[in-house]
């Protein structure tokens, strides 16, 4: 009952901000407090309760900070503690008085800079541990200009990951690990980039790696069956094939419901990519009236092909479109294109050539819409890549191996020929062998590094939020406060960035959100030496934990029913199982069983045989 009075122990003033702090009483404490300072004490950007800093004078107890605009008056609020084991949480008023006769220390500063610190670790998020780096920064900065009257200790440093680019070569690997890296030291991270990249590229080789007898093993099967679209879709893109835009859009939606929500559990974070929504957009293929527009009157089969894994960063996407309707195909393209430019401003128009045939071009001033498309007869052809787009002109006009020629594609057609497809996915030998190649593997490893440099502009603007209690209005907002470097305004790389505090930043990596495809990046000649040892690790263990060889998949998925009793059975094909490798722990665990699979009465169930 009443208000506490608290003991005003310290104060820093700068820039027109005021930082105090005050001693808790040794029965107010409890391991989780917040606090909620009154409107009366004008605003507060932030305000939390910390252990006694080791700056200054602790006195024994906890001590409650509070950081607003500079003034002369009272400060008064509540600090809420949460209740430990047995012990119920408690509620009390507070008072700190005589806030404007204390005299600024400027340890105060450095002292808070650690409270912080330990606020912020308590959550270990990206963009937490951007912000411990950003402040390790400040505090070491500060520590550095030792005053006289001003004794200043660094606080507590952020450990730094070790120099090793091996875990950055992995396929699997997200952006969050990228960031952490980046965040905890950008110099280490730096440091095998900095090396000058006198090593060609072309000596980075993963191990021999074999191929099935696909000859012999389709010898035994009955030929395969018709995939027509396959036979305009580069050997080394996958394919996903569906039946009709409707089973394609019925597999989108799954995928987006499940695999995004998978995705976020994997990571262990949670962001909303909006991958469908921004590929819709890029391609000017959006939902609503479009998928109206192309029923199974209008349009067959639809495939969409590429050449890499990472949709999630920036992929090339490019969808091929049996049409049966011209005039109102192209009538519902250009609907679409209207409605988009109702967000993003009119589209620029042009055309060029690729191997005599005209590939139209529409983009938005933003650089969000980027459609890429062609026409070959009946089929349509819609990209959001220059290189995929020409890719799949160059191989249905046979200049390039075709996926409706390899062996690999034609025995997994063969294999299950009698399994219904409405929609059917294939990765193949060539596919998986661009992947773990070394050009993706290292372009890749550096546009991660990029995407991480991008994404921490946004994250210095969070942080300033926090700190300041309002957004940046412009870069030397960010500079003034020490939460940018200028060299945080270019890649390690060197590639300038282009930003405006508000919008995302820019450069040409992409952006955070759609970082450009490893199709449309220039294929580096030469690679540091850091990069060419990790290369080597990575293969090494590709071949030790996986396969001696390369392991084609398909999936097949076939829809029934409608509605709320709407089903979807998928089956997948891999090859091969071999012994001594990670595919064995598989073996061990299915083992030699056959299941018969009854029908489900509703969720999730996954059989292995």
């Amino acid at each position: 009952p009443g208000t506490r009075e608290l003991t005003l122990v310290a104060r820093h003033v700068a820039n027109g901000y005021e930082t105090l702090a005050a001693v808790l009483s040794s029965d107010l404490e409890a391991q989780q407090e917040s606090v909620s300072v009154d409107a009366a004490s004008g605003p507060v950007p932030l305000a939390f309760v910390a252990s006694p800093p080791r700056t200054l004078e602790s006195r024994g107890h906890r001590w409650l900070w509070v950081r607003r605009p500079l003034s002369s008056g009272d400060v008064t609020g509540d600090v809420f503690a949460a209740s430990v084991g047995a012990t119920p949480g408690k509620h009390y008023r507070f008072h700190i008085g005589g806030t404007g006769a204390r005299p600024s220390d400027r340890a105060t500063l450095i002292a808070w800079l650690d409270a912080l610190t330990e606020q912020l670790r308590a959550s270990s998020t990206p963009w937490t541990r951007s912000a411990l780096a950003r402040l390790d920064r400040i505090s070491r900065s500060l520590a550095g200009d030792k005053r006289k009257g001003n004794a200043v200790v660094r606080p507590r440093p952020v450990h730094a990951r070790t120099g090793d680019l091996t875990g950055f070569l992995d396929t699997t690997t997200g952006l969050t690990a990228v960031q952490e890296a980046l965040q905890s030291d950008r110099t280490l991270w730096n440091a095998a980039p900095e090396h000058k990249a006198t090593i060609p590229l072309s000596t980075l080789t993963l191990p021999p790696l074999k191929h099935h007898p696909w000859n012999a093993m389709l010898a035994r099967l009955a030929p395969p069956p018709a995939e027509a679209l396959a036979a305009d879709v580069p050997a080394e893109f996958y394919y996903l094939r569906a039946a009709g835009l409707g089973s394609l859009l019925d597999l989108l939606d799954q995928l987006d419901t499940w695999g995004t929500a998978a995705g976020e559990i994997l990571e262990d974070v949670a962001e909303d990519r909006d991958m469908a929504g921004r590929y819709q957009t890029q391609l000017a293929l959006r939902r609503g009236p479009l998928t109206r527009a192309l029923g199974p009157s209008v349009v067959g089969e639809v495939a969409v092909v590429g050449s890499d894994p990472y949709v999630e960063e920036g992929s090339d996407v490019t969808v091929l479109f049996r049409v049966k309707d011209r005039g109102l195909f192209d009538a519902g393209l250009a609907a679409t294109q209207a409605d988009l430019e109702k967000d993003h401003g009119s589209l620029v128009r042009e055309t060029r050539d690729h191997a005599g045939v005209t590939v139209r071009v529409s983009r938005s001033g933003d650089g969000v819409v980027g459609q890429q498309r062609a026409t070959l007869g009946d089929i349509e052809l819609v990209s959001n890549s220059p290189h995929a787009i020409d890719a799949v002109l160059d191989a249905a006009q046979g200049k390039r191996a075709r996926l409706a020629d390899e062996t690999d594609f034609k025995f997994m057609l063969a294999r299950d020929a009698r399994e219904r497809a409405d929609v059917l996915a294939f990765l193949g030998d060539r596919f998986v062998g661009e992947v773990v190649g070394p050009r993706q593997k290292v372009l890749e490893s550096r546009r991660q590094d990029a995407q991480g440099e991008l994404v921490e502009l946004g994250a210095a603007a969070l942080l300033y939020g926090l700190i300041q209690g309002k957004s940046p209005t412009k870069i030397d907002d960010l500079l003034a406060a020490g939460l940018l470097a200028p060299e945080d305004l270019k890649h390690s790389s060197g590639e300038p960035i282009t930003w405006q505090v508000g919008s995302a930043p820019r450069s040409a990596w992409g952006t955070p959100a759609a970082m450009t495809p490893l199709i449309d990046l220039p294929t580096p000649d030469r690679v540091s030496p850091g990069e060419k040892t990790a290369y080597q690790n990575f293969a090494n263990g590709y071949q030790y934990n996986w396969s001696h060889y390369i392991d084609p998949v398909a999936l097949r998925v076939a829809f029934d029913g409608s509605g709320a009793a709407r089903t979807m059975t998928v089956g997948i094909r891999e090859l091969p199982l071999i012994d001594q490798t990670k595919y064995s722990d598989i073996l061990d665990f299915v083992g030699t069983a056959r299941f018969s699979a009854h029908p489900a009465g509703g969720g999730l169930r996954i059989v292995g045989g």
